[in-house]
């Protein structure tokens, strides 16, 4: 097959075209967020900056675990339901909705209220009223998530990726003013701007593409909460716990080690984040996809395939990349982030890993193996805090967030290898009810 018909399969294939589009602009975006982070460590310095790493990880995994699971919902649902009755759809978005508003504010109400006993416990007393203030973002980010959610399984990626580069850019000059002028205080302001334009963004995509619905005998009635409850349980549960481990890790890192530690760790996981930003965007193509073609398994599995290739070329490019130039990245962050190589070039060999879990992850949620995929991330994070502890008692040596990145490859790792195996146990159960059939 030569190029040119390479390339014009690809120009007529819809999951090339949603993953270019879910992928261009977004690049853009969060490159210029990344540069931003940059910005604010270098402003703050190592302590400061760990400061902002930890009220950012604790108020960004509280809102993760605020959509109840609603994001990867809301992709499947509306993605199936779109193809076979896009009647039920504007009714299946409102019931999604209004469990986001819902859980999003509880949670949001209950982080205000416990705002001082929060700060106190994480050792940084004086930054309850930002933490009280800041409790906002919550809403905003659980809205959020499920509006994105939302415009994938319409499969409206390039609007997605528009919104993002908007919003990247207006997250770089926020942060760039507001740290400068008012340190601390205006980096978690630009954060709390930031999401509150990428909400309002979304709203309005989303009310765009419900108008263009066609629709006739609108099921007005159709109730699915039960049912988006039921499916979103396994996945609550799962964020629940991701979101508990994202929190508990810089307060490890305080307990076992300082402040500074949850700066260099906070700075290298951004880079890893990064890496991962490929296969993060994709993650709603894949979900999308595979739930459109949940009648038709050899296609599920020839989007899987594909996915997992697309996902392993696009890590490994900026993984080498980062890995080679860790030296320089060091230097970018000033004199206080001493022995950042090291930890970053740790933290990125996760990537590579997690990268391929994160197919195998959708996989499951769109045949509707969520509870299995739960109990394997619950497992993985188990394995995490037990791994640092053990790893940190024997060393004693203070360097936490060294520690904290080699327990995270090890656990990724495994999570990998049982993802893998049960991904081939199901293939060859799929693959033997349809010779029946």
């Amino acid at each position: 097959m030569t190029a040119t018909q390479i390339l014009r399969r690809l120009k007529q294939s819809s999951l090339a075209k949603d993953s270019f589009w879910a992928l261009n602009g977004n690049i853009i975006g969060n490159g210029f967020a990344l540069i931003a982070s940059v910005v604010i460590a270098r402003l703050l310095g190592k302590d400061v900056f760990g400061m902002y790493g930890l009220i950012r990880t604790t108020l960004l995994s509280v809102g993760v675990f605020s959509t109840f699971g609603l994001g990867y919902s809301a992709t499947k649902f509306v993605a199936e339901y779109i193809k076979d009755q896009p009647n039920r759809v504007r009714s299946i978005i409102r019931n999604i909705m209004q469990i986001t508003l819902f859980t999003g504010f509880t949670f949001a109400l209950l982080f205000f209220v416990f705002s001082k006993h929060i700060a106190t416990y994480l050792e940084t007393p004086t930054l309850y009223c930002a933490i009280r203030y800041l409790a906002v973002i919550v809403i905003f980010n659980s809205i959020t998530t499920t509006q994105i959610s939302i415009l994938a399984g319409f499969k409206k990626f390039r609007a997605v990726a528009r919104i993002n580069l908007i919003n990247g850019i207006f997250m770089f000059v926020c942060s760039t003013v507001f740290t400068y002028y008012f340190s601390l205080s205006g980096a978690l302001l630009a954060l709390l701007l930031s999401q509150s334009l990428s909400c309002v963004q979304n709203y309005i995509e989303t009310r765009k593409n419900i108008k263009l619905l066609d629709i006739e005998n609108e099921d007005k009635k159709h109730n699915i909460k039960e049912e988006l409850i039921t499916f979103s349980l396994p996945i609550a549960l799962q964020e629940m716990q991701h979101s508990i481990l994202t929190w508990i890790i810089p307060i490890l890192l305080i307990k076992f080690s300082n402040i500074g530690e949850v700066g260099k760790y906070n700075a290298a996981q951004q880079w890893a984040a990064v890496i991962l930003f490929v296969p993060g965007t994709l993650r709603n193509v894949i979900l999308s996809h595979v739930s459109s073609a949940a009648d038709d398994h050899k296609q599920q599995v020839k989007i899987l395939n594909r996915m997992l290739l697309i996902n392993f070329l696009a890590t490994f490019v900026p993984f080498t990349v980062v890995f080679i130039f860790s030296d320089l990245i060091e230097n970018m962050y000033g004199e206080s982030f001493t022995s950042l190589k090291i930890v970053l070039n740790v933290s990125v060999c996760t990537t590579i890993f997690s990268c391929m879990s994160n197919v195998f992850y959708q996989y499951f949620l769109a045949i509707n193996k969520a509870w299995i995929a739960s109990v394997c991330r619950l497992g993985n994070s188990i394995v995490v805090i037990t791994l640092f502890v053990f790893i940190v008692k024997q060393e004693e040596d203070g360097n936490g967030a060294l520690h904290m990145a080699q327990s995270t490859v090890i656990s990724q790792i495994c999570f990998f290898i049982i993802l893998y195996i049960l991904f081939r146990h199901f293939k060859r159960g799929e693959k033997f009810l349809c010779q029946n059939n």
